[in-house]
């Protein structure tokens, strides 16, 4: 049995945690437990076996356990090293069996658990803008501002200008395209409109927003999990911008879930 006390952050990280936790139970064919599981999640996330390439798994929320929990990071009581031959195996962080690419190996169960559930999905698809015809392209801009402004000194809080760059490189590239702006800050929505390509505002919750950015082609923004996340459960196209100066071009997107194994760098914000 492997057993996680702590699945903390923000959506994102809570959500990468889990998924490595998932990986690991079925690459190593073990009983999967994490007491500390927020309900809010089994509302739009199917979190349930579906066939039999998952092992057990038990996720659920304790106030007692959350409490136990914090004893137990201040005295240190875990392992350091992936689980091998025993029976409990018992980790109070995830990084410390994280293992990127069996995130990858077992993609296609792992995003089956966590997928969205269906009525949720059909809700979100209603949140969509139209297309103006089957060929055109979306294109998930995440405004990743607010906390940014303090986190890592903000190295990763762009204005703009900086995701307009990119949007004129895309249209560039591809007319046939529409753009759908993501944030969790009050920005300058001027700066966005009157362009030649059609721009559009989501302003769903975290979790309509998660979704809804999954369902579109291409997704940029700074490094968060968040827009990892959306790119990976989606199987989708990320590019993260890591250096406000450079702008890529579309065949310097990658597809989130290949990327694991390859780079990894979809789940290391540096």
């Amino acid at each position: 049995m492997i057993i996680l006390l702590n699945e903390s952050g923000q959506l994102g990280n809570r959500l990468r945690s889990l998924s490595n936790l998932l990986a690991l139970g079925i690459e190593t064919n073990q009983t999967i437990w994490c007491p500390v599981v927020p309900d809010d999640l089994k509302k739009y996330i199917n979190m349930r076996v579906q066939t039999k390439r998952i092992p057990s798994v038990y996720f659920s929320y304790s106030g007692a356990m959350s409490l136990m929990v914090k004893g137990i990071s201040k005295v240190g009581i875990w392992k350091k090293s992936p689980p091998a031959t025993r029976k409990i195996n018992i980790y109070a962080d995830w990084i410390s069996f994280a293992q990127p690419e069996l995130t990858y190996k077992h993609y296609d169960a792992v995003a089956e658990y966590f997928g969205f559930c269906r009525e949720f999905v059909e809700h979100c698809s209603g949140l969509l803008p139209q297309k103006n015809n089957k060929q055109e392209i979306r294109v998930a801009v995440h405004l990743r501002r607010n906390d940014y402004k303090y986190w890592k000194d903000g190295k990763y809080y762009y204005e703009e200008s900086v995701f307009m760059n990119q949007m004129m490189s895309i249209y560039n590239e591809n007319h046939n395209v529409q753009f759908l702006i993501f944030t969790n800050d009050k920005i300058d929505k001027e700066s966005f409109c009157g362009k030649e390509f059609p721009v559009y505002f989501m302003h769903g919750s975290a979790f309509e927003d998660l979704c809804t950015m999954s369902m579109c082609d291409y997704i940029f923004g700074p490094p968060s999990t968040y827009s990892a996340w959306a790119g990976y459960i989606g199987n989708k196209q990320l590019a993260w911008l890591r250096n406000k100066s450079y702008v890529y071009r579309l065949n310097e997107f990658q597809r989130v879930p290949e990327s694991m194994e390859k780079t990894k760098q979809f789940w290391e914000l540096e």
